[in-house]
């Protein structure tokens, strides 16, 4: 019989704000596309381009808040003649982004 020991140290590291926080962007967007892959919501149930009543229903937020989301321009947006659609992958990345701050 042999016994293992662990030798454990831990080291203290300080970085610049500036790193910090490009590292806290990459690690966000990995998680958005970590799980905007991995978790579908009903896609049978919703088209993959919606109207702004449907994308609010969706994301359950209202109307208004999804205006102010796309006026931020924390969703993007694509206009077919007078009709603006909002993709629903685009919709789990923005909601996820905003649960993630």
């Amino acid at each position: 019989m042999s016994a293992t020991t662990e030798n454990t140290s831990k080291v203290k590291l300080e970085l610049p704000d500036d790193l910090k926080q490009a590292i806290l962007e990459i690690v966000k967007d990995a998680a958005v596309q970590v799980v905007g892959s991995a978790t579908r919501r009903d896609e049978q149930t919703w088209p993959e381009y919606m109207n702004k009543q449907q994308a609010a229903k969706y994301l359950n937020i209202s109307v208004n808040t999804l205006q102010n989301w796309i006026a931020d321009g924390d969703i993007p947006f694509v206009v077919v003649g007078k009709m603006v659609r909002l993709n629903r992958h685009q919709l789990d990345a923005c909601m996820l982004k905003k649960t993630l701050h």
